[in-house]
């Protein structure tokens, strides 16, 4: 898994496909300026400002990766989230290994009440960011209620997958850009990239992990023409298993298979009002039913 550093600071994470290019959320990596000669006004973060950490869940203890430059996706909306997808192409290619993969792209349908694992160094429960990579199990919610619930909706298998959290059980403020994954014939695919969280009941207090909140990621297979575009990659090196154990790394050496890390499962997902109120964005970690990880390798 990718985290990056920007300005300084680590803010997001991503995912690593084909060995030179990370996904991530697009909001990433523009921010709001205010000024006396121009008001508020959004700008672009420059690419000399990105870094991106690879093959740890410590992002302190390696060099990080410096970039040549990021694409967003041309229709993204910072106001509604709309589209929210970058890539960042690195400066060097990344070697792969036991610890650095590139993961697949899943186009799967997605299911209601699908089981799929968020992951990130986002807040936990102390409010402060984690300083090792933690994952949840998370449950896709239904079409129906997800429709009540997420703007511009499309359904099941629309641009932004809805996911029913439950209490303790959540990204949240620094996971923005990490990865929705699954596997599928034993290998990692990520369905998605974190963008954002809301909550029903406009009366109250956004917490991340709280009652009746719901994350929404952005779907990556809606966007594969994005991605192929950018990237230059092909429909088979984006499927899950492409980087897998027959894979050879730079130095000629077979890479395992990766290990599969699991989290407690989440509860059957609560009714809720049908009142509608984003509370919160830049999502990011994991907060009471959360584990350790030992490295995702993506």
């Amino acid at each position: 898994m990718a985290h990056l550093i920007i300005e300084k600071k680590p803010e997001c994470g991503g995912a690593l496909i084909g060995n030179k290019w990370v996904i991530t959320a697009a909001h990433c990596l523009v921010k709001s300026v205010t000024s006396i000669e121009t008001g508020d006004q959004l700008i672009n973060i420059p690419p000399t400002e990105v870094q991106v950490v690879l093959g740890t869940n410590k992002p302190n203890s390696t060099s990080p990766y410096s970039i040549v430059k990021y694409s967003l996706e041309p229709n993204f909306d910072y106001l509604e989230y709309k589209n929210d997808l970058a890539i960042i192409e690195l400066s060097t290619t990344v070697q792969t290994s036991e610890s650095i993969r590139p993961i697949g792209i899943s186009t799967q349908p997605i299911q209601e009440k699908q089981i799929v694992t968020a992951a990130g160094w986002g807040a936990t429960e102390t409010q402060n960011f984690a300083d090792t990579l933690y994952e949840v199990n998370l449950a896709v919610g239904t079409e129906a209620k997800c429709a009540t619930v997420v703007p511009q909706y499309e359904g099941m298998n629309g641009p932004k997958i809805c996911v029913a959290n439950t209490p303790g059980s959540d990204t949240c403020f620094g996971d923005s850009g990490g990865p929705l994954f699954h596997q599928e014939n034993g290998h990692f695919s990520i369905l998605g990239v974190t963008s954002f969280g809301l909550q029903k009941d406009s009366e109250k207090l956004f917490k991340c992990g709280g009652n009746d909140t719901y994350g929404v990621y952005t779907r990556i297979a809606n966007f594969n023409a994005f991605v192929k575009s950018v990237t230059g990659l092909t429909d088979e090196q984006l499927t899950p298993g492409y980087y897998s154990a027959s894979t050879q790394s730079a130095n000629g050496t077979t890479v395992k298979s990766d290990n599969n890390s699991t989290a407690s499962s989440p509860e059957k997902p609560k009714d809720t009002s049908d009142s509608t109120s984003i509370y919160s964005f830049n999502f990011a970690t994991l907060v009471l039913s959360i584990i350790s990880l030992s490295t995702l390798s993506f």
